[in-house]
């Protein structure tokens, strides 16, 4: 198959991840957050809800069914849906570091997988090191630069979580208790700052790093 044919497979696969699975598994995951079990929710939220509904999430004041249930009520499917959407990013980054798809049409010189690092029998390649062969000068910066934002998501993960479901809860007219990760309707708790906890601060700082390295590994010039 010629290169041009191949740059279009890439290109249409990544179109076709990113439509057709990667943007509804984020609109799933993301109301996904603050989804509330039913029993949560007043008399008159149950009343406008439809008979069955295991959850519902609140956007801009308008309660809906959510029939996914909460991340309690139906932990496989969230985690299954987590998965996906992360592996619908790795594909996107991957393909698009490696220079395959997108990349490929709009620079009209491709850089394949085999392209990121020396042949074997480059300079000093020896034992360990000549089988894999020596990583150009940019790639290590890219490479840690992707891994510590998706690390930085990975730790923010929680705190948005938690933020998504006061929201939510403050819509439905409860206050949210962090301690216990619930809405409750009778008593007030204190409201917990989104960079308050070491788990986020750790995230600003490594996808600032990772975003540092991003910037010096697209500067770096190629071996």
């Amino acid at each position: 198959m010629a290169t041009r044919a191949k740059d279009a497979c890439w290109t249409l696969a990544q179109v076709l991840v990113v439509i057709c699975i990667m943007c509804p598994a984020f609109f799933t995951w993301g109301p996904w957050q603050a989804a509330r079990a039913v029993s949560e929710a007043t008399p008159a939220v149950m009343a406008s809800l439809p008979a069955g509904c295991p959850a519902f999430t609140v956007n801009h004041g308008q309660y809906g069914c959510f029939w996914f249930g909460t991340q309690t009520q139906n932990p496989a499917g969230y985690y299954l849906c987590a998965a996906l959407l992360a592996a619908c990013v790795a594909f996107v980054l991957f393909t698009g570091m490696t220079g395959r798809g997108i990349y490929s049409l709009l620079h009209g010189s491709p850089r394949r997988a085999s392209q990121l690092f020396i042949p074997a029998d480059g300079p000093g390649g020896r034992g360990l090191t000549q089988v894999l062969g020596l990583m150009r000068t940019r790639e290590p910066w890219l490479l840690a630069g992707a891994t510590l934002l998706m690390l930085s998501a990975l730790l923010l993960w929680p705190s948005i979580s938690a933020s998504f479901a006061a929201d939510a809860c403050l819509d439905a007219g409860g206050s949210y208790n962090y301690s216990a990760g619930s809405c409750d309707l009778v008593e007030n708790h204190p409201s917990v700052a989104l960079f308050s906890t070491w788990s986020s601060r750790l995230a600003l700082i490594a996808g600032l790093v990772g975003l540092m390295a991003l910037i010096r590994g697209s500067l770096a010039r190629e071996a």
